[in-house]
């Protein structure tokens, strides 16, 4: 199964759709969004020819909050107010999605990445890729998930045999990582004057952070991060991904690519396939 991110793919579509503005007459909003879901489906295209799996199932982020504002009331708030024109992209992607019988969710109270990560977790033996510019999902690389990594229109393939070579810290470690770190585009807020090699070190000394408090109280760091206990613990909790999402690809079948109807122009049915 190919999992993709197709909040990303919009993204990128709606952004190039733009720089061709500069080029190109686009008449009127109508024609934008056509132009942009056109380019949607050819950078998916792209994607399930590079990637080369059976099955593909995309999932989109709701608009709006979700459950980790709840926890989080600053979650994300620094970032930049989306464009108008980009609701209305979305629409027409879902509506194209949805009349060409595609398999795609959209994410209730919870992230796209908590889709991906419910997936993967109710399904440990399968054999799994997923597409993203995300990199908080290479949390979720194991011996059966590969992460296709789009970094500046190159897609890094990233394995648990060749993590070490993207990544300082273990997938387990990622949540923890975040609740002492923090991030910016997020803004969760870490632990100010902590460094990511000590963060890392402790991480791997004790496997995660609620055992460092536990355990760790005669640790040279545990008197700097004692006070902000709670803060950490939160950060966690919002840095974690959910595993419980109910999916809605029940039947495998229903996602075979081999069933999806692409536009001519967009697809290569003579594609070798994993």
């Amino acid at each position: 199964m190919l999992l993709i991110d197709g909040t990303y793919v919009i993204y990128k579509s709606f952004y190039r759709t733009k720089n061709i503005g500069k080029n190109i007459t686009i008449h009127n909003d109508t024609h934008f969004k056509k132009i942009a879901r056109n380019n949607f489906m050819k950078i998916l295209k792209n994607i399930v020819e590079k990637c080369k799996y059976d099955h593909l199932f995309i999932v989109f982020d709701e608009d709006g909050e979700n459950f980790r504002n709840e926890l989080l009331p600053s979650y994300k708030a620094t970032r930049k107010e989306k464009e108008p024109e980009l609701k209305v992209v979305k629409k027409e992607v879902y509506r194209f999605l949805e009349s060409n019988h595609f398999c795609f969710q959209i994410a209730n109270n919870v992230e796209a990445d908590d889709l991906i990560a419910s997936y993967i977790y109710q399904h440990p033996t399968e054999k799994i890729g997923v597409y993203t510019g995300d990199k908080d999902l290479a949390a979720l690389v194991n011996k059966n998930v590969t992460l296709f990594l789009d970094k500046d229109g190159k897609i890094q393939e990233v394995t648990i045999h060749n993590f070490h070579h993207f990544f300082n810290v273990p997938p387990p470690l990622f949540a923890d990582f975040k609740s002492l770190q923090g991030d910016k585009s997020d803004n969760i807020k870490g632990v100010e004057g902590l460094f990511r090699t000590e963060a890392l070190h402790l991480l791997l000394e004790y496997g995660c952070i609620e055992t460092f408090f536990k355990e760790g109280k005669n640790h040279h760091l545990y008197d700097k991060l004692c006070p902000f206990e709670n803060q950490i613990l939160l950060n966690k909790q919002v840095a974690t991904l959910k595993k419980d999402c109910f999916i809605a690809v029940q039947n495998k079948n229903d996602a075979l690519v081999s069933n999806y109807v692409f536009p001519h122009s967009y697809w290569n049915r003579k594609q070798q396939k994993k």
